[in-house]
């Protein structure tokens, strides 16, 4: 993986954060856009732009992100897609961001 795991979850802390405070007037694509400009590192913050295009176009946010296995790796997608599954996605990738960082 060429992006170190703390990386992929702070986006994943970033983007739970921007979910729960949305009151919507902000919609889901623009709060995946503000999470990933926030990404200081640039292989991380290129597949997002990619991801952010991908769901534009119509794609599940799952799968936007399995074209990028070299960032994202299979515990974050097994998140993302049972967040989906379950309406939950915010409750589920804060909860990953904080299993990550305990495992750290």
């Amino acid at each position: 993986m060429l992006v170190e795991p703390h990386h992929v979850r702070k986006f994943s802390d970033h983007l739970a954060s921007g979910l729960e405070a949305a009151d919507g007037t902000k919609g889901w694509l623009t709060i995946l856009t503000e999470a990933s400009e926030k990404q200081d590192h640039e292989h991380l913050r290129n597949a997002l732009k990619d991801v952010v295009r991908a769901v534009a176009h119509g794609h599940s946010l799952s799968s936007a992100l399995t074209k990028h296995p070299d960032v994202f790796g299979a515990r974050f997608l097994a998140a993302v897609q049972q967040g989906e599954k379950v309406g939950l996605l915010d409750e589920t990738l804060r909860q990953f961001a904080k299993e990550e960082l305990e495992a750290a």
